[in-house]
């Protein structure tokens, strides 16, 4: 039926299509320095103070108790406003 023939003819100086479009992209430096695409850095894992983790056990042997689970918001609610001995 049809035949298409497709005769491609370079010269020695010429450099092929994909190292052209390679040679155009931004080295790795220039692409960290736009921030696009980035994932945003992430701080250090955070740990508790002694009081925190003081609070929150005894939160939970109270639940054991009585066999009642606590509620997170009502905890995070009462954690604001607890004081201790010395009212801080």
């Amino acid at each position: 039926m049809f035949s298409t023939s497709v005769n491609i003819i370079r010269d020695a100086t010429s450099t092929p299509d994909y190292q052209q479009s390679v040679s155009a992209l931004p080295l790795p430096d220039q692409a960290v320095s736009m921030g696009w695409a980035q994932p945003k850095p992430r701080p250090a894992s955070l740990k508790f103070s002694e009081k925190v983790k003081n609070y929150l056990m005894a939160r939970f042997h109270l639940g054991e108790q009585i066999g009642r689970k606590a509620d997170h918001r009502q905890v995070s609610n009462n954690m604001r406003k607890a004081t201790d001995e010395q009212n801080n």
